[in-house]
């Protein structure tokens, strides 16, 4: 027996909520996931007719979600192969990795009769990833706040995202790991910059709940993780600069560690932020796409 996972991707952090926050988007990878008898995690990564074969081990995000799975049952791994349909781009930001982490833990689930409530795989997803902003999302879908509390369970709350909003992502053709991301940042931070991301964060919240539009272009700023990373996405700061100037423009952020930039309008302005990304990214010789979504309100399901 096999299933399919439509697993969605995601966009995390969202300027200042960094590691708490996050939003899926209708872009997919397919997660094909099949038991076996011979004890093995062996992944097929099909990635646009690219097609590699191997057995992984224990360094490997799949091998991690079906062992953790097997732990929460407390039943032996028979052993599994997992075949991935790639269309969400990896290493850009994007939720790629939380996505097939989603489907390998929604796969082995329905192939063992459903032991496991989705709250569980939420705290598993959590837990391999070491933050929920992208796991939690790609799971129940839409925009989401979440934690891992003390005893490692995931709290979290879905809140509507305005339909008015779009939100277009940037996605350079060069790939930013997250283990490099993660470097840039301090070991600590000003305590001054804290209470800024405090309070924007409060303030994404309330624009939010409140489709408050005037909040929402101040709410997406950030002191704690993108000023250290804009070194590594060349053209960022331009490009948020000028589109500082633009009609309906509410923000540009990093989407998750990056490369990709999250531009959130109001209504219509897609042509204009276009024409800015490809005059600064033209000008660095640096290739891209643009795709424009609403959020994606299912998360991970069998298909």
């Amino acid at each position: 027996m096999e299933v399919t996972i439509k697993s969605p991707a995601s966009s995390a952090n969202l300027g200042p909520c960094f590691d708490c926050a996050g939003i899926a988007f209708p872009l997919y990878n397919y997660v094909k996931v099949r038991k076996t008898n011979d004890k093995k995690i062996r992944v097929i990564i099909d990635e646009k007719n690219d097609v590699r074969e191997f057995i992984v081990d224990e360094k490997n995000i799949i091998f991690q979600s079906l062992k953790r799975f097997h732990e929460k049952i407390n039943i032996d791994n028979t052993g599994y192969d997992v075949k991935i349909e790639t269309n969400i781009p990896i290493a850009r930001g994007l939720g790629s990795s939380a996505s097939v982490i989603s489907g390998a833990l929604i796969g082995a689930n329905e192939l063992n009769g459903k032991p496991l409530k989705k709250n569980d795989l939420i705290d598993i997803a959590a837990s391999i990833e070491g933050h929920p902003d992208n796991t939690t999302p790609a799971l129940v879908g839409g925009f989401v706040i979440a934690s891992i509390e003390d005893d490692g369970h995931v709290l979290y709350e879905k809140i509507n995202w305005c339909k008015d909003w779009k939100i277009s992502v940037c996605i350079p053709d060069y790939k930013l790991l997250t283990e490099l991301a993660r470097s840039v940042l301090p070991q600590k931070v000003d305590f001054k910059d804290a209470v800024y991301n405090i309070q924007k964060s409060a303030q994404l919240i309330t624009a939010l709940t409140t489709h408050n539009a005037d909040i929402m272009k101040s709410a997406l700023n950030d002191k704690i993780h993108q000023p250290y990373r804009e070194k590594l996405v060349p053209g960022m700061s331009e490009i948020i600069k000028f589109l500082k100037k633009e009609k309906n423009v509410l923000g540009c952020v990093l989407s998750g560690a990056g490369p990709t930039l999250a531009v959130i309008t109001d209504d219509d302005n897609i042509c204009n932020v276009e024409k800015i990304v490809h005059k600064v990214w033209y000008d660095l010789d640096i290739k891209y796409e643009i795709m424009t979504f609403a959020p994606e309100e299912n998360g991970a399901t069998v298909v």
